[in-house]
């Protein structure tokens, strides 16, 4: 959490009811959501995501695995997605690809692969050349 809120917010506490709060370096102590802002908010909710996913990973045994994150930047400004698209790929040893789905990216997003679709077209566009998507049925 501290990479993703730029060390404003160190830990979080969950307790039995699932209220969450988190460590604010500022104050020195423990808040509860309402008191930060909107922005942060989904920066600690992505930090929940992330720590539930790495919680399965390690208690599965299975190794190296891959983590499907659907609109985590939904709420985010520019400069927050860009900061978090940073930080991913060093959240976890054990997270080997990461597939972020999401209704816009910036072309300059530093991904391996970037597929863009369009409800027009039954065909998956990237820069690698175009793919047919599967037709249901």
């Amino acid at each position: 959490m501290p990479q993703l809120t730029e060390g404003r917010y160190e830990t979080m506490q969950i307790d039995n009811d699932l209220n969450v709060r988190v460590w604010s370096s500022e104050k020195g102590h423990f808040v509860d959501l309402n008191e930060i802002s909107g922005g942060t908010y989904n920066q600690v909710m992505l930090a929940i995501r992330l720590a539930l996913s790495q919680a399965l990973i390690t208690s599965s045994l299975c190794g190296v695995e891959c983590l499907i994150l659907d609109e985590p930047f939904a709420f985010f400004d520019a400069q927050r997605t860009q900061k978090t698209l940073e930080i991913l790929p060093q959240v976890s040893h054990e997270i080997e690809q990461m597939w972020i789905i999401a209704q816009r990216f910036d072309d300059s997003s530093p991904f391996a692969l970037h597929l863009s679709c369009s409800r027009d077209s039954e065909v998956l566009i990237s820069p690698a050349g175009e793919y047919e998507a599967l037709e249901e049925g």
